[in-house]
């Protein structure tokens, strides 16, 4: 099993696991596990990540999401199918690009 180092999320990876929290992969055309490929993160890391945002609706799962990951989940927590995949699909295309670490939302 390949080792990944530990690292912050960005606000694109963040971004892209809300819409896999809420949606699932299916509509994204990518597997959960080519998208952590991707992201250079294990399929495991977006399942706990996951287990971060039903805490945030719920009083289950992972109560350390970090500060970011909350402000995100606000933002984007609600937002609508569509408008989100589009944005998750840039996000995905972005980071294909080259590397941004640019936030998303103040």
């Amino acid at each position: 099993m390949k080792i990944m180092a530990r690292r912050n999320w960005t606000d694109g990876e963040l971004i892209v696991s809300i819409y896999l929290y809420r949606f699932g992969f299916e509509d994204l055309g990518l597997s959960y596990k080519q998208i952590a490929d991707i992201f250079g993160r294990s399929p495991d890391s977006l399942f706990y990540r996951f287990a971060n945002f039903l805490s945030m609706e719920t009083d289950c799962g992972l109560k350390n999401a970090g500060s970011r990951a909350k402000q995100l989940f606000e933002v984007y927590g609600s937002m609508a199918k569509d408008e989100l995949r589009k944005t998750a699909l840039k996000m995905i295309i972005e980071h294909l690009k080259g590397p941004n670490d640019s936030n998303l939302i103040p």
